[in-house]
C-alpha cells in the first residue's frame, strides 16, 4: 500500500500498448489505485510480486513462457496470507475458456475479455477490491 493508503497495481501484458491503455484507465477511473506498475512477461510480474508491495494485479492470459494462468496459481501456491486479487484478460471470449473457469473459481479473481473499455476495468477491479476488503 502507498503512503496514500491507496493499493499499488501490477499490469502484466506483452502488449505495450494494452498496458498504456489499462494503466490509463486504472489512473483515471479507480481511486483506490495509487501507483500502477508494468511488466511484460509472466517471470517478470512473478519476480515483481515476490519482491512485495504488489496488491492487485491485471494479467493478459496468453504471455510468452509463463501464462497468466500459470502466474496465479504459482502466486497462490507460495502467498503468505490472502492471495492477491487478479483480474485476468483474455482475447478468448467465451464463458466455457479454461480463464474465465479459473477466475470464477474464487471471489480474488475475476475475467475480462477483449475488447473492453476503462469503464469495464474499472468496475471488475473495484468488485475485486470490494471483494478482497470484506474478506
Amino acid at each position: 500500500m502507498t503512503e496514500t493508503g491507496k493499493k499499488t497495481l501490477l499490469v502484466v501484458d506483452d502488449d505495450p500498448d494494452m498496458r498504456g491503455y489499462v494503466r490509463r484507465a486504472v489512473s483515471r477511473l479507480c481511486p483506490f489505485v495509487g501507483e500502477v506498475r508494468e511488466a511484460s512477461t509472466g517471470q517478470q510480474a512473478l519476480e515483481m510480486v515476490r519482491h512485495g508491495g504488489i496488491e492487485l494485479l491485471i494479467t493478459d492470459v496468453q504471455l510468452p513462457g509463463l501464462d497468466g494462468i500459470s502466474l496465479c496459481r504459482l502466486l497462490e501456491s507460495t502467498a503468505a496470507g490472502r492471495p492477491c486479487p487478479v483480474l485476468l484478460i483474455s482475447g478468448e471470449s467465451s464463458r466455457t475458456s479454461d480463464a474465465f473457469e479459473f477466475a470464477s473459481d474464487v471471489s480474488h479473481r475475476a475475467f475480462l475479455a477483449k475488447p473492453f473499455n476503462a469503464h469495464q476495468i474499472s468496475t471488475a477491479l473495484a468488485a475485486l477490491e470490494e471483494s478482497a476488503e470484506g474478506r
